[in-house]
């Protein structure tokens, strides 16, 4: 209750830039260099690694990053998901087809698990139910093989995406933050709620200066809706901490989509976008050609393995 007392008294001083007049038109944000694709230096490149978060309606999170992830496969791409909601993971069971690994069961298991006879083409998961920011209480044969699992999993895919949980006082957790160059924040157009995901952006963006954003408007029966809600975000995202949103879509009241894949119905992501013209699936594959296009002349930089087990 007193947290919640000190961060209204903290956004009261802005909170009146959530809400849009009928008759204003959205101010453009704050002039800016667009996020680059993706983070990369002369010598190397990173492979895309989109972290999808929300502060509430995890189910439709998973259900947003399951549609992704099958179309993504669809699409012919090899796609590494990886549950960090620890504390109730939901992919593995949201997603029927493809690979998957449990850090737990993995840990409390006397065998060892070859990960080389593991697929390479189409989805895997890898579901965090464990705690693993400090590696020195594993033993240390497991300790190996979890770095090199890791490491190879990345290597072998086209595209990571993380099911992100708003919990950043763990290690774990922010290096997931630090690898990550891609952050979606899922959020409805409530006034409060969207306070919430720039509290989100802002946290991130301390952990994660070079991240991108991207806003997805959830539970929105009109595309005018979610295009209001969304220039409200960039318009103070813009002002307050001088970031570029994409605009990724949104997701329908009431509108689903049953997808063999996923084995049920899940959330129907449309892409109304009269602001950036650009929505996630689209964004993703466009930062996969940037990927390959460099791939002959620069270094690959695993970003994840090394920024988790740093």
């Amino acid at each position: 209750m007193e947290h919640d007392k000190k961060a209204s008294r903290r956004f009261k001083d802005f909170s009146h830039l959530f809400i849009s007049s009928k008759n204003e038109k959205p101010k453009p944000a704050a002039v800016q260099q667009s996020v680059p694709p993706v983070k990369q230096s002369e010598s190397s490149i990173t492979k895309p690694i989109f972290c999808i978060t929300s502060f509430n309606d995890i189910n439709n999170r998973v259900s947003l990053i399951a549609k992704i992830a099958a179309d993504l496969t669809n699409a012919g791409k090899k796609v590494l998901l990886i549950d960090a909601d620890f504390s109730l993971p939901r992919l593995s069971l949201k997603i029927k087809s493809g690979s998957s690994f449990s850090v737990m069961n993995f840990l409390s298991a006397d065998s060892d698990f070859n990960f080389y006879s593991s697929p390479n083409s189409g989805i895997k998961i890898i579901t965090i139910d464990a705690d693993i920011s400090d590696l020195s209480l594993i033993e240390m044969k497991k300790r190996i093989f979890l770095k090199k699992f890791f490491r190879y999993s990345e290597e072998v895919s086209d595209v990571i995406l993380i099911s992100l949980p708003v919990i950043f006082n763990i290690r774990m957790i922010e290096n997931f933050v630090k690898a990550g160059n891609r952050f979606v924040i899922l959020t409805s157009r409530e006034k409060s709620e969207l306070i919430n995901a720039y509290r989100l952006i802002k946290t991130i963006n301390k952990i994660n200066s070079n991240a991108g954003f991207g806003i997805i408007i959830n539970s929105v029966e009109k595309n005018e809706t979610a295009d209001n809600s969304f220039q409200i975000m960039e318009r103070v995202a813009g002002k307050f901490l001088n970031k570029k949103l994409n605009d990724y879509g949104f997701v329908h009241t009431t509108t689903g989509m049953d997808d063999p894949a996923l084995g049920n119905k899940t959330a129907s992501v449309h892409n109304f976008s009269a602001v950036s013209g650009s929505e996630l699936l689209k964004n993703i594959l466009e930062m996969l050609e940037i990927v390959k296009s460099k791939q002959k002349n620069q270094k690959q930089n695993f970003s994840l393995s090394e920024k988790l087990f740093s």
